[in-house]
C-alpha cells in the first residue's frame, strides 16, 4: 500500500491508520492515558451515601473512584471524599470534550477545498487500495442499488462529508449513488 497505511475493518467501518507524520499532531485519547483511567489505586475504605442508604466502599485517594464491591462498615468513620471524585470525573470529561472537538476537526471541511492541492490529494486518495475497500464495502452494503433513489444500480459512492485526512471517513459518511443521482447531488460533474 505505498507506506499509507493499514486498512482495518470493525463492523461496518472501514478505516485506514494514516501514516504516523499525518497524525503526529494530535494527541492520544484520554480514556487511554488520562491518569485517572490508569491510576495505581492507593485505596481507603470510607461511607458512601447511596439512594438506598449508607454503605462501606474502598476509594482511590489519588483519583477518587470507588473500587471494587461494598466493603463492611464496621469501624468505618471516614466519609466519601465526593469533591475529589467529582473535581477528577470533570477533569477527565473536559480532557474528553478536548479530544473529541480536536477530532472532529479531522471531518471540517478543508480550508482551499477548491484549490488544486485539496483535488490533487483527492484524486490520489481515490486511486488508493484503502478507498477501493471502503467503495466496495458500501456498494455491497446497499446490494449494488443507488440509496438516493432507490432503482438504478449504484456505480459511485459519494462522500456526504469530506475528511480532512482522507482515508479516515467511517462507511456512514459514504454512500452509494447511481451516475444521475450524483449529477444532482454535484451538477459540475461531467
Amino acid at each position: 500500500m505505498d507506506g499509507s497505511g493499514i486498512i482495518h475493518i470493525w463492523s461496518m467501518t472501514a478505516y485506514a491508520t494514516a501514516p504516523k507524520q499525518q497524525l503526529s499532531d494530535h494527541s492520544v485519547a484520554p480514556w487511554h492515558t488520562h491518569w485517572s483511567r490508569t491510576c495505581e489505586h492507593d485505596l481507603v475504605a470510607r461511607l458512601k451515601q447511596y439512594p438506598s442508604g449508607l454503605r462501606g466502599k474502598m476509594q482511590c485517594r489519588k483519583c477518587g473512584q470507588g473500587v471494587g464491591q461494598n466493603v463492611s462498615m464496621r469501624g468505618l468513620s471516614e466519609v466519601w471524599d465526593e469533591a475529589l471524585e467529582s473535581r477528577v470525573a470533570d477533569e477527565y470529561q473536559s480532557a474528553c470534550a478536548d479530544y473529541r472537538k480536536n477530532a472532529c476537526n479531522l471531518y471540517a471541511k478543508p480550508r482551499g477545498q477548491n484549490s488544486l492541492d485539496w483535488w490533487s490529494v483527492y484524486q490520489s486518495y481515490l486511486r488508493s487500495e484503502i478507498w477501493r475497500a471502503k467503495r466496495q464495502f458500501v456498494l455491497d452494503r446497499c446490494g449494488g442499488m443507488c440509496e438516493s433513489c432507490g432503482q438504478n444500480d449504484a456505480e459511485h459512492v459519494h462522500h456526504l462529508k469530506y475528511p480532512e485526512v482522507f482515508g479516515h471517513e467511517p462507511l456512514w459518511d459514504l454512500r452509494a449513488v447511481c451516475v444521475p443521482c450524483h449529477k444532482i447531488i454535484h451538477p459540475h460533474m461531467d
